[in-house]
Order: C-alpha cells, then structure tokens, then sequence
C-alpha cells in the first residue's frame, strides 16, 4: 500500500509520496542522523503536488484551521484534485493512504472525504524531516523563504488568537505590560539628567 504524506506549512499544502520502503522511528538514532542530510532524505519522498497559499488571509485562515484539527475549504480542495483526481487514478481506490501528522487534522479528513488516514509515530518523524528539508523539497522556495513566512505567519496568528480571544482572561495582562512599559518610560525621564544638570 503506497503511503502519501500531507505537509502543511506556512507557504501552502504539500502532497509527498513516501519512496522508501523503511519506516523512520524515534528510537533509530543512526537513520535519524543521517536524515538530517537533505541528500541522504531526498530520496525518500517523491514531491507530487504543491498548493501555495495566495495571499497572506489565506494562509492565517488555514493555520486557524490546522491548529483547531479542522479542514478548511482550501486545504478540501486540494486534496480532493490530488489524492481523486491524479492518486486514485494511478493507485486505485484502495491502495493508498494519507499520512497527517495531527491526529484531530486526521479525523476531519477522513469524516469529509473519507480518505484512509494515518497519524503514527513513523508519519510524525517523515513529516518533521520534511519540515526540515523544506526549502529544498518544495519548487519555487529559495534559502530563507520558509522562515520568513513563519515568522510573518506566527505574528498574523498571535495578533488574531489575542483580538479573538473569547474568554479575554489575556486582557488584563496586556494591560498590566503596557502600564509596565508606561511607568518604566516615566521613571526614565525623571531619573536621566536634564540638559540643565551638566
């Protein structure tokens, strides 16, 4: 049975197919070190379809959506022209599976589309070797590139997980920094000698 490996990352959706028969563990310390070559990992998956995120909303969107275990239009749709239209066509039916790294990710996939899912400790392990070699793995990303859109990614969904924060318990923890930040700018300016001083 041939296994296929979702990647979710901060440019887009990636669909690998695992080419090594092997299974990565934990426990392998050897293999684990000699993966972290992109060389030795390349041959190991097969890229078989990238879907980038098109605008900036798009990708907060979806990280939302991964990081509640829910599947979003986006991330529907290009599973279903994938895994249906190009995998189903070569493989048959049942003959494959999807890897998901996220159990919760896992579940939604499989109640909406049905799609025999996978999440183990093996899919983990592939999926953060994927992470890891990225940039060399993905077409059109350059040195640098996955790090930036994580970064700008990470501030987008820390801004709307504080502005959509239903409990506001954080509230008044902000609160308490920016009055922090204001008392020790007052305490500068009164304490820094004046120009008349010297």
């Amino acid at each position: 049975m041939s296994l296929y490996v979702l990647y979710e990352g901060p440019t887009g959706y990636a669909i690998f197919k695992r080419e090594a028969s092997e299974e990565i563990g934990a426990a392998d310390i050897e293999l684990q070190k000699e993966l972290q070559k992109s060389s030795a990992f390349a041959s190991w998956v097969k890229l078989v379809a990238f879907a980038p995120f098109t605008t900036p909303e798009n990708a907060l969107e979806d990280c939302i959506c991964v990081s509640e275990g829910l599947l979003s239009g986006f991330l529907s749709k290009f599973l279903k022209s994938t895994m249906v239209k190009k995998v189903s066509k070569e493989e048959g039916d049942s003959n494959w599976e999807l890897g998901v790294s996220d159990p919760r990710l896992g579940n939604s996939i499989h109640d909406a589309l049905g799609f025999k899912v996978v999440s183990n400790e093996s899919i983990t392990e592939l999926a953060r070797c994927i992470r890891l070699h990225a940039e060399k793995l993905l077409p059109d990303h350059q040195k640098g590139d996955i790090q930036r859109a994580q970064c700008g990614l990470g501030h987008a969904f820390s801004r709307n997980k504080v502005k959509f924060n239903v409990h506001r318990s954080d509230n008044m923890i902000i609160q308490a920094s920016a009055l922090l930040e204001h008392m020790d700018k007052g305490c500068l300016l009164y304490t820094s000698p004046s120009p008349r001083d010297s």
